[in-house]
């Protein structure tokens, strides 16, 4: 029986793992590193944790580990220098996203895509088991301050009131958001919102999409009257 202090040191350490791959450490470098600060056998423990939580069928996660991976492997054919730089790196967001949108299981699927600079990697971080009231941005900045990449892109579908929508600007159409109000509204809109900032704080993005068309074959129309200010204390 694994003791609730035990337990915790290990999901710990599975964090830092998670880290570490979004980093592009490799393996060893990121066993070695795990080592200064876990007993190896907690590492052992960790790294099983995480293949089953995508390998086992049983596992919660599963579903959502194949969802991404069959979304990422979807995109079309990437270039080299689609990561390299942050403005690279939000276009790719939205172009994944709308990927992930088209999916059955992966359009339900709030996510945060996270950049490292030094080594052009990836990471997404699905956002799990919203709480009732809450919205996807309230788990935002655990999210960010957790992996602290060098720029982080949210990416998530609302509903708004499309008689509202008329003349706002996205800020304003942000602010009047409400997570889950407006699903069975007869009036809503279905839209899709990709926010993003730096490490600095220097480098915002946020862009909102009317979504048209079926599922599987829909369309983004951008909305794009307004500026690119929006705050919040929700975000990090």
């Amino acid at each position: 029986m694994i003791d609730d202090e035990l337990q915790k040191e290990i999901v710990d350490c599975a964090h830092d793992l998670q880290s570490h791959m979004m980093k592009g450490k490799s393996s060893h470098e990121s066993f070695d590193k795990l080592k200064e600060k876990y007993d190896e056998k907690i590492v052992y423990m960790a790294m099983e944790l995480l293949k089953q939580a995508v390998t086992n069928p049983n596992s919660p996660h599963k579903k959502i580990s194949d969802t991404v991976n069959r979304c990422m492997n979807n995109m079309k054919k990437s270039k080299k220098d689609d990561l390299a730089n942050v403005d690279k790196f939000y276009d790719f967001c939205v172009r994944s996203y709308k990927v992930f949108m088209n999916d059955k299981l992966g359009r339900a699927l709030p996510l945060v895509f996270l950049y490292n600079d030094k080594s052009k990697t990836l990471g997404v971080a699905p956002i799990l088991n919203v709480k009732e009231g809450y919205s996807p941005m309230d788990y935002l900045k655990d999210i960010v301050y957790s992996a602290n990449p060098d720029a982080y892109c949210m990416c998530a579908e609302a509903s708004m009131n499309s008689m509202k929508m008329k003349g706002k600007s996205k800020e304003e159409l942000m602010k009047d958001y409400k997570y889950g109000d407006l699903i069975d509204d007869p009036t809503s809109q279905d839209i899709m919102i990709i926010q993003g900032n730096n490490k600095m704080g220097n480098k915002s993005f946020l862009k909102v999409f009317e979504l048209e068309g079926k599922m599987g074959k829909l369309v983004f129309k951008e909305l794009k009257k307004a500026g690119e200010n929006f705050e919040s204390n929700k975000l990090p």
